[in-house]
C-alpha cells in the first residue's frame, strides 16, 4: 500500500464504482419483501422505514435511497475509523456497513457495536492499523438471521479483494 494512496476516512466519499457494486449485489424489488435478516426490504437493499404495506417504488426512488443508504454507511466509517484508508478499503467498508449496519448493544451485532456491547473485531483491527488482519475479518460477516448465506460469502470475498486493492 502506497502512502500516497491513503486518505483519512473523514476525507473520503463512496466512489461511483461502489454504487454499481452494491446495486449489482442487491436484488432490485419495487415491492417490499422479507429479507433473510427478518427485515422488510425494498429497492436495492433499503430497509429504513420499509414495511410489508409500503407502496411500490420506482427505480428513481430506489436510486435516491441507495445513495442515501451508502452515504449513511460512509458517515459511520468517517465517524469510527481513525486511520488512513485507500479508496478501495473505504468502498469495501461502505459495502459491508450497508449490509451489517452499525449494530446495537444488546440487540444486533454490526460494524461498530457487537450485541455484547464491545466494538467489532474488524473495527478494532482497522483502528490498530492492522490492515492485513482487518481484511481477513470480512470473511466472518457472512450470517443473516442466524444463517450462513452463500450470497454474503461471495460478497465478502469481493469486498476483501477491494480491501486488498485487487480489481473488482
Amino acid at each position: 500500500m502506497n502512502a500516497a494512496e491513503l486518505s483519512l476516512a473523514a476525507d473520503l466519499s463512496p466512489s461511483a464504482a461502489i454504487y454499481r457494486f452494491v446495486a449489482d449485489q442487491e436484488t432490485f424489488s419495487e415491492v417490499p419483501y422479507l429479507g433473510a435478516g427478518g427485515e422488510w426490504v425494498q429497492g436495492w437493499g433499503h430497509t429504513r422505514g420499509v414495511t410489508k404495506d409500503s407502496p411500490p417504488i420506482t427505480h428513481e426512488i430506489s436510486e435516491r435511497w441507495l445513495a442515501e443508504d451508502l452515504e449513511r454507511a460512509a458517515d459511520t466509517i468517517r465517524t469510527w475509523v481513525s486511520v488512513p484508508l485507500t479508496q478501495g478499503q473505504f468502498d469495501a467498508l461502505v459495502s459491508l456497513v450497508f449490509t451489517t449496519g452499525t449494530g446495537r448493544q444488546g440487540q444486533k451485532s454490526g460494524f461498530v457495536w457487537l450485541k455484547s456491547g464491545q466494538h467489532s473485531t474488524l473495527l478494532t483491527k482497522i483502528n490498530a492499523g492492522d490492515y492485513i488482519a482487518a481484511g481477513a475479518e470480512f470473511a466472518r460477516w457472512v450470517h443473516s438471521g442466524g444463517k450462513r448465506l452463500g450470497g454474503l460469502e461471495k460478497r465478502r470475498e469481493l469486498e476483501m479483494k477491494m480491501w486488498k486493492g485487487d480489481q473488482r
